[in-house]
């Protein structure tokens, strides 16, 4: 391909790698959680058997385990407030829009350039039906994560997440890709564009 260089793309698999990682970070809270829980478990059983300190005096124990469930949370309830909301709810947005940004942008760039290096002249029969496949393949990709942005589509724009300008070209693109009538999609993506070209 004269204008498909693969190299200029390098960035998104490890971009996709960065976005494994941070979900993986993400789980941090639920595992801090788990441990703060295990801890509170651990300390009234120990003051249940009177290990730490006398049961008269568990009132003690009880107001450490306060202590650290408010420490626990304390930087959360300060984002909520300074926010106004949880991140928890925020994390649905940041994982759609890297969704665009990451898979539906990249599938789409490289779609366009099979649906553009297929009609180069003096290409065999073989590798045009390579190109068309492969075109296929990726544009069928964009089709499926683009309806799942569709759903969320007001959501992102209006919290600023999304342009609408972006999401309605990545529309044209795919009427584009679709109008040529020429890729091997199943029913289902079939509809799927359909659906999403009458939303536009």
């Amino acid at each position: 391909m004269k204008n498909f260089n693969p190299s200029k793309w390098q960035d998104f698999p490890i971009n996709k790698d960065i976005r494994r990682i941070k979900k993986e970070n993400s789980k941090t809270f639920w595992n801090k959680l788990n441990l703060l829980i295990s801890v509170i478990v651990v300390c009234i059983t120990l003051v249940l058997e009177g290990v730490v300190c006398p049961k008269d005096r568990a009132w003690i124990a009880g107001s450490l385990c306060v202590v650290m469930v408010i420490i626990f949370f304390a930087p959360y309830v300060y984002r909520y407030i300074k926010e106004g909301r949880f991140a928890v709810k925020r994390i649905g947005n940041s994982q759609l829009i890297q969704l665009f940004d990451e898979d539906i942008i990249y599938n789409m760039i490289i779609a366009y350039e099979f649906y553009k290096e297929k009609s180069e002249p003096g290409l065999d029969n073989a590798v045009k039906e390579f190109y068309n496949i492969e075109q296929s393949y990726y544009f069928e990709k964009v089709v499926i994560d683009m309806k799942r942005i569709s759903a969320a589509k007001e959501r992102l724009i209006k919290s600023g997440y999304l342009s609408e300008i972006r999401y309605n070209n990545v529309l044209k693109m795919i009427k584009l890709l679709y109008d040529e009538k020429q890729m091997v999609l199943s029913e289902e993506t079939q509809n799927l564009v359909e659906d999403l070209i009458e939303r536009s």
